[in-house]
C-alpha cells in the first residue's frame, strides 16, 4: 500500500476565492468608484471600410456634463501592437481611415453615460467609403485595394517551415489524402466584458486598474502606445469574471488613459454587451488544406499544410497562433516529414488574437478529422493508428520538443476503456457513432519573450501567522488562486484558507508574463512553492532557538512548528511567527522563489524545446444523430488529461469539464456571423452557446505523470482540455453517419445537405 505523502496536495476542497464569489464580496472593476469619476464611451466606426474626411467635435464638448472629447489629435500617434508581435500597425485611434465596423474613432468622457451616449450623437464625422474586404479570398486578389499601404497583398505574416523530407515521407507513403477544413470565428464568451479606471495623479504618474490577464507585460505597451516611461505607468489587475486570452492588452485602457489625461479626472470605461462582440478579439478562423502519408501498418510517413488565417484589421496574436498551433499538432504524434505554410491576411473584419488553445482547436481539428480517414483507407481502427504513433516519453519531435513527463498513451488507454470503444465500435447501429481526438500543449513558452519564460513569486508570513503571496502571475477564473494556495499550504503545513494571494500590482508584485500558455500552475506554481520553501526554511530556523532543536529536527504541519516524531513538543505556528517579526525589528519572515524552465530559445527555424514541460490529452464521444432532421444529440463525452499531478482534483476535473463545454460551442454551435462587414449575431440572444440542456454527461479522467520541474509534479490543464472536443464529435458524427463535416460548427442544416448528397 502506497502512503499519500501529501496533506492537502491531490485533495478535493473548495475554492479559496469561492465563498466571496458567491456572496457578492468580490469586487470586479465595475464595482470599483472613485471620487469625481466620469464615464467614458467610444465612438466607432460604422463602416467596414472608409476614409475619414472630417471629425468635429464642437457641439459634444458644449454639452453640459462633457468632460472631455479625444479624438487621434490627443494621443502622441505611436505606431503599436501586441508585444513581440513584430508588427506594428495600429494607433489608440482610427488615423486618415477605419478599417472595421467599431473600429474607434472618438471617444467621450462625462459626468454620466447617458451623457457620454449622447454626446457621441453629436460628434459629426464624414466619411468616403472603400471596397471592404470580408474575406480571405478577396483580400488576397492581385488588384484588391490594400488594407494597410505596407502590407503588399494584405498579407500581414508568411512563413514556411520544413522538417525532414516530406517528399520523401509522401513517396513512402501506401496512401496519401489531402483535404480542406474550416473552422469558424468564436467569442471568448466570459461574463465579465472588458473595463477599466485610468487617474492620472499630480505629478504626472499614470495608473490603469483593470481585469488584465498579464499587468506587467501591457505595461510596456501602454508605455510605448502613450509614450509615458514605464515606471511612470502602474498596472492594477481586479479581479476577473472570465478571459480565455480575451483580456490580454485591450486598447479600451488606453482610451480610457487619454481621457483621463485630458479632463485630469478618474475615467471608467466598461463595455457594453454589443461592444464586447464587436471588439473583443476572437478566435482566429483559418482555412487549412492538409495532406498526409500513411503506411498500410499504420505509420505516418509525411504531412504539409497552407493555411490561410483571417487576421481581421490589426494584428494582435494572430502570426503567433498559427505558427505556434501548428507546432504543437506536429509533436503530438511521431511525425517527421513535415511542411508548413501558413498564411495570415487582412480583412475588414474586426482583430482576431488569442483565445483557449493558442491555434490548437483550429488545426487539430483538421489532423484529427484527417488520421480517422487516413486509417479507414488503410482499415486500421482510428485508436490504433493514433496509438500506433502517439509520442512517449524522451521524444523529441520534429520541431525540437523535448518530452520529460507524456501521458498521451495513457490518455488514450484510459477514454477507450471508459466509453468502451472497443465493443461500441463493433457494434454500432444506424445513427450512433464514437469519435476520438487528441492534443498537446506547452506549459510556458519561450517563443514570445525569448529572455524570459520563468516567474519570481513572494511567501510572506505576517506577525498572526498570515500568510500572502506577491506574484505577477493572474488569477483569470481558473483557480490559480487556490493552486497557489495549495502549494504554499502544503509546503508551510497550514491550512489553505490561512493563505491569500494578491492579485498583481505593477508596483508591488514581481515582473511577470501573466496567464496565457498553460504557464500559470507549472511555471508560476513552481516559483510560488520555491518561496514557500525558502519562508519555511526561515521560519524553522526561529523555531529551532524557541524548541532548542536542529532546524532539521523539525516539521510543520497541521498549523504547527514540532520536533519531528516528538509533536507534542511544539508550536502554533502563528506563534513562530509572531517571535521572529518582533525578535528582528518587525521585519516579516519573507521568502523569494525565481523559477526559470529549461527551455531554449528556438533557432532561425524556430526548432527549439521552448516549453519546459508539455500536456497531453483524449477525448471520445458518443453522438447519436437523427438523419431525417440532421440534429445530432451528444450521448457522451470522456476526457482524460496528462496534468502532472492534479493539486486539486476538484478544480481540475472542474477545468476539463469548463473546457469541454466550451468545445461543445465550437463543434456544434458558435460561430460570428456577417453581413457587409456588420456583425448579425453581437449577443447571447442570437450567438449561440452551450445551455446545461446541450451538454451531455463528461467524465474527466486525470492521469498523472508527476513531471520533475512541476510544482509537486503538477504541469496545466486549462488551455489543452479544450482542443480535442471539437474533433472527437466531428469524427463521432461521421462515425455514425458516413458524411465528413468539414467546416465548424457541425449544424443541423450541414449534416441534413451532406446526407441529402449521398443519396442523389
Amino acid at each position: 500500500m502506497t502512503i499519500d505523502p501529501f496533506l492537502i496536495v491531490g485533495k478535493r476542497y473548495p475554492r479559496i476565492d469561492s465563498k466571496d464569489k458567491v456572496t457578492g464580496r468580490t469586487k470586479y472593476l465595475d464595482d470599483l468608484k472613485f471620487p469625481g469619476m466620469l464615464h467614458g464611451k467610444v465612438l466607432r466606426s460604422p463602416y467596414p471600410h472608409a476614409r475619414i474626411l472630417r471629425i468635429e467635435t464642437a457641439r459634444a464638448e458644449r454639452l453640459p456634463g462633457v468632460r472631455a472629447v479625444v479624438t487621434i489629435e490627443d494621443t502622441p500617434r505611436v505606431p503599436f501592437g501586441s508585444y513581440r508581435s513584430g508588427v506594428k500597425d495600429e494607433l489608440i485611434f482610427a488615423m486618415e481611415k477605419v478599417r472595421y465596423v467599431g473600429d474607434e474613432v472618438a471617444a467621450v468622457a462625462a459626468i454620466d453615460e447617458e451623457t457620454a451616449l449622447e454626446a457621441l450623437d453629436l460628434i459629426e464625422v464624414d466619411y468616403e467609403p472603400l471596397p471592404a474586404l470580408l474575406s480571405i479570398d478577396e483580400a488576397m486578389k492581385p488588384d484588391a485595394v490594400r488594407i494597410h499601404d505596407d502590407a503588399e497583398g494584405n498579407i500581414a505574416s508568411h512563413t514556411v517551415t520544413v522538417r525532414g523530407n516530406p517528399e520523401k515521407g509522401f513517396e513512402e507513403a501506401d496512401l496519401v489524402l489531402e483535404d480542406r477544413f474550416e473552422t469558424p470565428l468564436q467569442i471568448h464568451g466570459y461574463l465579465e466584458p472588458v473595463g477599466c479606471i485610468a487617474a492620472w495623479d499630480a505629478s504626472g504618474r499614470l495608473t490603469i486598474w483593470a481585469p488584465s490577464q498579464n499587468p506587467s507585460w501591457s505595461r510596456i505597451i501602454f508605455s510605448e502606445a502613450l509614450n509615458v516611461p514605464i515606471g511612470r505607468l502602474r498596472v492594477i489587475q481586479t479581479f476577473i469574471g472570465g478571459a480565455f486570452g480575451g483580456k490580454l492588452e485591450q486598447k479600451l485602457y488606453l482610451i480610457a488613459a487619454v481621457l483621463a489625461q485630458k479632463a485630469k479626472k478618474p475615467v471608467k470605461m466598461v463595455n457594453t454587451r454589443d461592444e464586447e462582440f464587436q471588439t473583443s478579439m476572437p478566435r482566429v478562423p483559418m482555412r487549412i488544406d492538409l495532406r498526409m502519408g500513411v503506411r498500410k501498418d499504420g505509420l505516418l510517413t509525411a504531412k504539409e499544410h497552407r493555411i490561410f488565417a483571417d487576421n481581421g484589421a490589426y494584428t494582435k496574436y494572430a502570426s503567433a497562433v498559427v505558427n505556434l498551433g501548428t507546432y504543437r499538432v506536429d509533436g503530438l504524434y511521431r511525425l517527421r516529414n513535415i511542411r508548413n505554410e501558413n498564411f495570415l491576411i487582412y480583412t475588414n473584419k474586426l482583430p482576431t488574437s488569442a483565445f483557449r488553445g493558442f491555434g490548437n482547436p483550429q488545426i487539430t481539428f483538421a489532423m484529427e478529422s484527417m488520421l480517422d480517414h487516413l486509417a479507414e483507407g488503410i482499415g486500421m481502427d482510428p485508436l490504433d493508428l493514433r496509438l500506433r504513433n502517439a509520442a512517449e516519453p524522451g521524444d523529441i519531435t520534429a520541431h525540437g520538443f523535448h518530452y520529460i513527463s507524456c501521458g498521451l498513451k495513457e490518455c488514450f488507454k484510459q477514454v477507450s476503456e471508459a466509453i468502451e470503444w472497443k465493443r461500441k465500435r463493433s457494434q454500432k447501429g444506424s445513427g450512433r457513432g464514437l469519435g476520438i481526438s487528441a492534443t498537446s500543449h506547452v506549459c510556458g513558452n519561450r517563443s514570445f519573450f525569448p529572455l524570459f519564460d520563468g516567474a519570481t513569486a513572494y511567501v510572506r508570513i505576517d506577525e498572526g501567522g498570515n500568510v500572502k503571496v506577491i506574484t505577477g502571475e493572474v488569477e483569470v477564473g481558473q483557480g490559480l488562486l487556490t493552486a497557489y494556495a495549495t502549494i504554499v499550504a502544503e509546503t508551510l503545513g497550514v491550512m489553505p484558507r490561512m493563505v491569500t494571494v494578491e492579485p498583481p500590482d505593477t508596483d508591488v508584485a514581481p515582473f511577470g508574463l501573466g496567464t496565457w500558455g498553460d504557464r500559470g500552475t507549472f511555471i508560476g506554481g513552481a516559483a510560488v512553492k520555491l518561496a514557500a520553501a525558502e519562508a519555511r526554511k526561515e521560519l524553522l530556523a526561529v523555531a529551532s532557538e524557541m524548541l532548542e532543536a536542529d532546524p532539521s529536527d523539525l516539521d510543520c504541519k497541521e498549523g504547527k512548528v514540532f520536533v519531528k516524531g516528538s509533536p507534542e513538543k511544539g508550536l502554533p505556528f502563528h506563534e513562530v511567527a509572531a517571535t521572529a517579526v518582533y525578535t528582528r525589528g518587525g521585519a516579516p519572515i519573507l521568502g523569494k522563489g525565481t523559477f526559470i524552465p529549461n527551455s531554449e530559445i528556438a533557432d532561425s527555424t524556430r526548432y527549439g524545446n521552448v516549453s519546459g514541460a508539455y500536456a497531453f490529452g483524449a477525448q471520445a464521444a458518443e453522438v447519436e444523430v437523427d438523419e431525417e432532421t440532421g440534429r445530432i444529440r451528444l450521448v457522451e463525452v470522456v476526457a482524460a488529461h496528462d496534468v502532472g499531478r492534479a493539486l486539486n482534483r476538484t478544480t481540475t476535473e472542474g477545468q476539463i469539464e469548463g473546457a469541454t463545454v466550451q468545445g461543445i460551442g465550437y463543434a456544434l454551435f458558435e460561430e460570428v456571423e456577417f453581413a457587409e462587414g456588420v456583425m448579425l449575431n453581437p449577443d447571447y440572444l442570437n450567438y449561440r452557446v452551450p445551455t446545461a440542456l446541450d451538454v451531455p454527461p463528461i467524465t474527466s479522467l486525470i492521469v498523472e505523470t508527476i513531471d520533475p520541474a512541476g510544482p509537486f509534479g503538477a504541469k496545466g490543464v486549462a488551455e489543452p482540455a479544450m482542443t480535442p472536443t471539437a474533433p472527437a464529435i466531428a469524427n463521432a458524427i461521421y462515425n455514425a453517419t458516413g458524411v465528413r463535416i468539414k467546416r465548424l460548427p457541425i449544424t443541423p442544416e450541414k449534416v441534413l445537405g451532406s446526407l441529402r448528397k449521398t443519396k442523389v
